[in-house]
C-alpha cells in the first residue's frame, strides 16, 4: 500500500464516522487528530533514525511489523492492543509525548487522554505501513536508508492535500522546535 493511499483510507469517511463513535467524539476531531498526528509521528520517527541507538532499534520494529496488514484500516485501527500501541507511541514521541498531544488537543478540542487514545492507534498503523515500505526498499538495489525512507514519507505527507493550510501551518509551528 503506497502511503497516498492508506492516507484516504484513513480519511475515508465510513473510518472517520466509525473511529469516532468507538472513540465517543465528532469525526471532524478524529480528522484533525490524523491529519496532525501522522506527521508529528513521522517526523519524530525521521529524527530518533538520526541516533545510532535509536536507529538500530526502530529497523528492529519496523522488521516486526514488516508484515502488518494495513490494506482494511478500520479492521487494522480496531484490532490494535492499545497496551501495546501506547508502549509503541512511547518509544516514538519519548518526553515529548505529552507536549505533542497537549498541541494536538488545544487545535482538536478534545482532551489530552482523547489525543494520546488515538495516536496509540495510530502508531502501529504507521510502523506497520513503514515496515512494509522498508521491507519492499531493501528489495531494492539502489534503495537509501531508513533516513531516505522516513524523508520520503514525511515529504509526502507534507504535500498531501488532506491537511488544509490552519493545520498545516500548526504543524509547522510545532514541529519547527517542538523536537530539537
Amino acid at each position: 500500500m503506497d502511503l497516498s493511499q492508506l492516507l484516504t483510507d484513513l480519511f475515508d469517511e465510513k473510518t472517520l464516522k466509525e473511529l469516532a463513535k468507538d472513540k465517543q467524539v465528532e469525526p471532524e476531531k478524529v480528522t484533525k487528530v490524523a491529519q496532525m498526528g501522522v506527521p508529528v509521528l513521522l517526523e519524530k520517527l525521521g529524527i530518533n533514525a538520526q541516533n545510532e541507538e535509536k536507529r538500530t532499534s526502530l529497523e528492529k520494529a519496523l522488521q516486526d511489523h514488516e508484515d502488518d496488514d494495513g490494506s482494511d484500516v478500520l479492521g487494522f485501527l480496531k484490532r490494535v492492543d492499545q497496551e501495546d500501541s501506547s508502549k509503541m507511541l512511547n518509544h516514538i514521541l519519548g518526553s515529548k509525548k505529552d507536549t505533542v498531544a497537549q498541541g494536538i488537543a488545544k487545535q482538536s478540542g478534545l482532551d489530552m487522554g482523547e489525543v494520546v487514545s488515538m495516536l496509540s492507534m495510530l502508531a502501529p498503523l504507521v510502523m506497520g505501513y513503514l515496515g512494509n515500505q522498508k521491507k519492499q526498499q531493501s528489495t531494492q538495489k539502489d534503495s537509501g536508508g531508513l533516513g531516505d525512507l522516513l524523508g520520503k514519507v514525511t515529504k509526502q505527507v507534507k504535500a498531501s492535500d488532506k491537511t488544509d493550510s490552519s493545520i498545516g501551518d500548526m504543524l509547522t509551528g510545532m514541529l519547527g522546535g517542538l523536537f530539537k
